[in-house]
């Protein structure tokens, strides 16, 4: 039996057959995507800088000077069709000072919904790991994503304490626009699994009861010739627990104003609900994470120097907080003045310097620091 001719001929099976096959389909049908979706890569970084003073405490890093490669964000999004888009976000986060207490680096995926405009004003649906709709988006209050993002390094203490920071979690969310006259009302609802806790480390991938997660926004865009005003209304309810039994609520509101190079935003929220009995690593008891808790800042910033359509700008930028830490064995109430100033040579490019002083209540701890951080957008 002569084996060179079969290996040959079943090669050249191999070949032919996919060729023909393709010759009576649809090539890019038959590929992984498809080169008319046109994909797009974009992302963010931060890098920082921290001095604090030798007997600081979180949420700033301890005592001690770091370089630190914070967060690098990588967003990757697709147009199948006209109407339907999908998205997904990793993100390397390393903590540092904005983040809390310095922590290894991790790889995380963030953001991954397919996203369907069923009007092109009325009715947009997210299915998938999204932002929960509280609040102002996560985009502008905690992450230096471009202009419009956080002026500064920290981040709010109250949204990192009380909201699990950006608060992202896997169900369906469903988002439109209405006007009427000079106003447009915004609406955006979410139902998705829930946090199993009260901190933010309790935010899970799969339900851990049968319960979900609600959260809704109500804003208002009044037109305007020159400038830009959001004002918003939020609410969230779940129930945390295995056992069903143990339910938080949260209500929160929110203003932005640009106008001019000024800026102005807010942010309060109120937690009420149950409290959530805390074990360390062996089991044993360790405290209660207070369901009963609230915290609001104010920020705002002048662009002092500021080029034709933002092309560079100075920037002074201020933020006052408060927030009760409720997570602790002893709560207690956190104050922080944080004064910054950025630079901006050129677009997505901007340098921050920021001077904190903090204060902790029913403590004696100093927490004051000096940051700087270098943001970079693409």
């Amino acid at each position: 039996m002569r084996i060179q001719p079969i290996v040959f001929a079943l090669a050249l099976s191999f070949v032919a057959i996919p060729i023909f096959a393709f010759a009576q389909t649809d090539w890019k049908a038959t590929q992984f995507g498809d080169p008319s979706t046109f994909a797009e890569f974009h992302g963010f970084s931060q890098i920082t800088y921290s001095v604090a003073q030798p007997d600081s405490t979180e949420p700033l890093p301890e005592g001690g000077a770091h370089f630190n490669m914070e967060e690098f964000y990588l967003s990757i999004r697709a147009r199948v069709t006209e109407n339907i888009l999908v998205l997904g976000e990793l993100e390397f986060a390393n903590g540092g000072p904005s983040e809390g207490a310095l922590q290894s680096g991790k790889l995380s995926l963030d953001r991954l919904f397919i996203q369907w405009r069923l009007h092109p004003r009325l009715l947009t649906l997210r299915i998938g790991k999204i932002f929960m709709p509280f609040g102002m988006d996560p985009f502008v209050s905690m992450l230096p994503a471009g202009r419009t993002g956080n002026p500064l390094v920290t981040k709010p203490i109250v949204l990192q304490e009380l909201r699990y920071e950006e608060w992202l979690d896997t169900g369906l969310e469903a988002y439109g626009l209405v006007r009427a006259g000079r106003v447009a009302v915004t609406y955006d609802a979410a139902v998705a699994n829930g946090p199993a806790g009260l901190t933010p480390e309790d935010l899970q991938n799969q339900d851990n009861n049968r319960d979900k997660t609600g959260s809704f926004r109500l804003g208002l865009l009044p037109s305007l010739d020159e400038g830009y005003i959001n004002v918003g209304a939020s609410v969230a309810h779940g129930v945390y627990n295995h056992t069903g039994d143990r339910s938080f609520t949260m209500y929160g509101a929110d203003a932005q104003v640009t106008w001019r190079g000024i800026e102005l935003r807010g942010e309060y929220l109120q937690r009420t609900g149950d409290d959530q009995p805390l074990f360390d690593e062996f089991g044993n008891p360790a405290g209660v994470a207070r369901a009963k808790a609230q915290g609001f800042y104010v920020l705002a910033g002048y662009k002092v120097i500021q080029g034709p359509n933002d092309t560079y700008y100075i920037q002074p930028v201020v933020r006052y907080e408060v927030s009760d830490i409720p997570d602790e064995t002893d709560p207690y109430r956190f104050k922080r003045t944080a004064v910054g100033i950025n630079y901006s040579p050129r677009p997505h490019f901007l340098l921050k310097a920021e001077v904190d002083f903090t204060k902790e209540s029913g403590t004696e701890q100093l927490n004051d620091a000096y940051l700087f951080g270098a943001t970079i957008d693409f």
